[in-house]
């Protein structure tokens, strides 16, 4: 009978795990990485801002880079000019791979059980794994982490046009459209023949099928003269507002964790930058309780301030998810038009409170004054999500 003993096992083959697994491996720990394995790299395509992805591990994976990126609503254009780079994601995870000696259990980890001592890993393949630390990096459905279920999610279908396509720098979004149930295009150049393209909801609790997405892509690329097969390579499902964690016993990592972004849905950025502060606090712990470790670890990605900035954050992407095509067109326009300190620490990973709050008073003050309204009902309307928050009356859950 298979059993192994190691001294943390992480449990997941995404960017989160393995990254905690190099921060753990520098420790000097040993590591067993428990997860199906998927052949010639990650499956989603990468693209995040310069300033997150410089000095990380996987800063050597960057195979594209732009001076900024271009917004389209039916309010007019705005230019981020913000660097970008899209990262190879064959490379991304060789990248990691490489550098680990982790041992690897290639089955899907099904559950935890924590002993006296010792946390045991149990396997679909029937499969044992003791360890001293577990971490769960499994991402949006975690196997030892508990989450209440999201409400609203976000949708995208991409694919890669071979084309000539005129794109000089990525399309963050293109929102223009009618639809009742909006979408937008994201739009990432590869090379001067071809492009990867997404089709996108917004946070949503009633997205279109995917059948939908596909058409509306086609009928998007059609209106603006993109022609060629249209490969589908990629589907996400990236539930949106489920909350913070329960900060239990198996301390959590990436979308495991909770650090999908509210209003983007990203999280990889998050991941790069705290996955030393998290296996850290799991070092400076390694003689405590399981329990003690596991709440110091939850500290070092959710501290107060940072749980209170996510609850804001949630309440002002459910807001945006509730207004009509036309009203989000004119909120997107206003947010992206503010200097670019309040976009990029409302948008960035674990902002603080203050951050958070300042860049939502500056919205407000820039929105159309019939959105004003909006917001202004809305708040007195169900004040509680939004006052705690913002007077710590509770951490944000």
């Amino acid at each position: 009978m298979f059993n192994l003993e190691t001294d943390i096992a992480i449990l997941g083959t995404g960017p989160a795990a393995l990254l905690c697994a190099l921060e753990a491996e520098r420790r000097g720990r040993s590591v067993a990485v428990v997860g199906p394995v998927r052949p010639g790299g990650f499956v989603p395509t990468y693209g995040l801002f310069h300033d997150q992805v410089v000095g990380t591990p996987l800063a050597p994976a960057v195979s594209g880079h732009w001076d900024g990126v271009d917004v389209h609503t039916d309010e007019g254009t705005v230019a981020l000019e913000r660097a970008y780079v899209r990262l190879d994601s064959t490379s991304a995870a060789a990248l990691l791979w490489g550098q680990l000696a982790a041992r690897v259990v290639d089955a899907f980890a099904t559950g935890v059980d924590l002993q006296t001592d010792r946390y045991v890993v149990h396997t679909r393949a029937g499969q044992t794994i003791q360890a001293h630390r577990v971490i769960d990096a499994t991402g949006h459905q975690p196997v030892a982490v508990e989450r209440v279920p999201a409400r609203r999610v976000q949708l995208a279908l991409g694919a890669t046009l071979e084309a000539r396509h005129g794109l000089d720098r990525p399309l963050l979004m293109d929102f223009r459209g009618e639809d009742e149930v909006p979408t937008f295009l994201y739009a990432l150049p590869l090379d001067a023949d071809r492009v990867f393209v997404e089709e996108t909801t917004l946070i949503s609790e009633h997205p279109p099928p995917s059948a939908e997405l596909e058409s509306r892509l086609r009928a998007r690329l059609a209106r603006m003269g993109w022609t060629g097969p249209l490969l589908v390579n990629e589907r996400c499902r990236i539930p949106m507002d489920a909350g913070l964690p329960d900060f239990g016993v198996v301390p959590g990592f990436g979308a495991a964790g909770g650090l999908v972004h509210p209003a983007t849905g990203y999280q990889l950025a998050a991941a790069l930058n705290l996955a030393g502060p998290f296996v850290a606090a799991l070092d400076a712990t390694w003689d405590q309780s399981a329990e003690d470790a596991a709440q110091a670890m939850w500290t070092a990605i959710w501290p107060t301030s940072a749980r209170r900035a996510h609850a804001l954050q949630t309440w002002g992407a459910r807001f945006v998810a509730d207004l009509g095509r036309s009203d989000q067109a004119a909120f997107l326009s206003s947010f992206l038009a503010l200097p670019r300190r309040h976009v990029d620490a409302y948008l960035g990973p674990q902002a603080s409170v203050g951050s958070v709050a300042g860049t939502m008073l500056r919205a407000f003050a820039a929105l159309p004054f019939h959105l004003q309204r909006s917001v202004t009902r809305r708040a007195l309307t169900r004040p509680t999500p939004l006052v705690r928050p913002l007077l710590g009356l509770q951490e944000a859950t």
